[in-house]
């Protein structure tokens, strides 16, 4: 398949048009610039790049046209970890006018990465009906942008994809994440300071995540939502002790275990019987 691709060079795109060009596909990735090796990353033989962003996407469609997309799989997100309310508003615009030009430049099938942020509540186990949260900016947006998205697809008889990620973890995360918090913090000697160590959550690998994503666009399953998780929570508590024990840092983590068991916090998992059935 010829798949067009934003947020390629992110966290979880990385991984996903890796796993893509593995598979045989034939990528055009939107990058700001042509970084030196850039191309050879993922293999030049499958991979072209258009320069841009999805604030001009005016300058640049008309290279997606020509490329002629079966699928367009959307997984930039601007300004995180700005959630504001110009940051969404700017995002949806953006994720809007995609998905418009994919559908005019013949492409048959659109994915967006949604999140579990979406849900309302988030607590036990959610499932793809659970009440959805439409009060907070960065939630209502991804449930506009989901529901546009929806409608276009349906428009234009092309097949609409809205995984909802939940804790995604792995190599090429952000320094600020939580596990390479906790692994910088053994790294200098100290204590890594938690600020929620009650917290229970769905901890998922970011691989696990770009099988989930190249699932769905190459099987085209009926259903347009799915969680993407883990399908258990795990607590802060036991990532610590888990990357403590791994880095030998137990003397460190010894000092925490008190404080950590008495605390209580929110606890939520995904409900994965959908991916589990469908991909």
């Amino acid at each position: 398949m010829r798949i067009f691709i934003t947020g390629s060079t992110g966290f979880v795109g990385r991984h996903v048009s890796r796993l893509l060009v593995q598979r045989g596909h034939e990528l055009m990735l939107l990058v700001r610039d042509r970084e030196p090796g850039r191309e050879t990353y993922f293999g030049l033989e499958h991979v072209s790049l258009v320069c841009g962003d999805l604030s001009n996407i005016e300058e640049w469609k008309g290279e997606l046209a020509g490329f002629v997309p079966d699928a367009v799989v959307h997984l930039a997100w601007e300004g995180l970890p700005d959630y504001s309310e110009e940051m969404c508003e700017r995002n949806l615009k953006y994720g809007r006018e995609l998905f418009l030009s994919a559908a005019q430049a013949g492409c048959k099938c659109i994915l967006a990465a949604g999140s579990c942020w979406e849900y309302k509540g988030r607590q036990g186990v959610l499932n793809e009906e659970s009440e959805l949260e439409l009060s907070e900016c960065f939630a209502a947006a991804k449930n506009s942008l989901r529901v546009f998205g929806e409608e276009i697809c349906r428009e234009y008889g092309i097949s609409f994809y809205w995984p909802r990620l939940f804790y995604v973890y792995g190599p090429g995360q952000r320094n600020t994440s939580l596990v390479l918090h906790i692994i910088d913090s053994f790294q200098d000697g100290v204590e890594p300071v938690i600020k929620n160590p009650g917290n229970r959550n769905d901890f998922v690998y970011v691989k696990d995540v770009a099988e989930a994503i190249a699932g769905l666009i190459e099987k085209r399953p009926d259903k347009m939502v799915y969680n993407i998780g883990s399908g258990h929570s795990t607590s802060v508590r036991d990532v610590v002790s888990i990357v403590s024990e791994i880095m030998r840092c137990q003397h460190l983590y010894s000092q925490m275990n008190d404080m950590l068991l008495q605390q209580a916090g929110e606890e939520y998992w995904a409900d994965i019987s959908h991916a589990m059935d469908d991909l």
